[in-house]
């Protein structure tokens, strides 16, 4: 799945995964969203760093752009896109 898919998605599961309906995304809510997901394996601690990590704004909540970010991170395997991820023989 592409970003720019994954970002389309974003939008569509925030409505499902934000449960009081205020627009962002708690820990709580992050989590069971995680723990739903199918392919995804990551521990309770990974969960809460990745959270941590994507809350820019540090209010304990992620907009629906730093959701985006991580679900992305979480989904999309990171791929060499500059030359230090080459090894070169």
């Amino acid at each position: 799945m592409t970003p720019e898919k994954i970002a389309e998605h974003a939008i569509k599961w925030m409505e499902i995964v934000d449960k009081d309906g205020n627009n962002s995304i708690s820990l709580e809510e992050f989590n069971e969203f995680f723990n739903s997901m199918d392919g995804i394996f990551m521990t309770e601690q990974e969960i809460e760093q990745m959270f941590r990590d994507f809350d820019d704004s540090g209010d304990g909540e992620l907009s629906i752009e730093e959701f985006a970010r991580a679900i992305t991170q979480a989904i999309v395997p990171d791929e060499p896109n500059d030359e230090d991820d080459v090894v070169e023989e």
